[in-house]
């Protein structure tokens, strides 16, 4: 999820996987994230098979609402999701 932008090719992967009973990786990456938004993401982290790559704030003192995924656990995160098993999402900034 990038900027809040995306489309139906995304959205059929969503309704597909769900149908099928395999894993939903979320990676998340704003450059302007409102943490009034963060009870969307909270809804996803409770529902069973969506699994989120580790975010965190880029730059807590220049860019407080940044957030961005943390790339090389991509394959990690995949290899849990299989295994029902959520790596702790949000990383500490400092």
């Amino acid at each position: 999820l990038s900027n809040k932008i995306y489309n139906n090719n995304i959205l059929n992967i969503i309704r597909s996987c769900k149908i099928n009973n395999k894993p939903i990786i979320i990676g998340i990456n704003f450059k302007d994230f409102n943490f009034s938004q963060f009870n969307l993401l909270d809804k996803l982290y409770n529902q069973k098979g969506y699994y989120f790559i580790p975010f965190k704030i880029n730059n807590p003192i220049t860019r407080p609402n940044d957030l961005s995924f943390d790339s090389s656990l991509i394959a990690q995160t995949t290899l849990l999701a299989l295994q029902n098993i959520q790596i702790k999402p949000i990383f500490s900034s400092f």
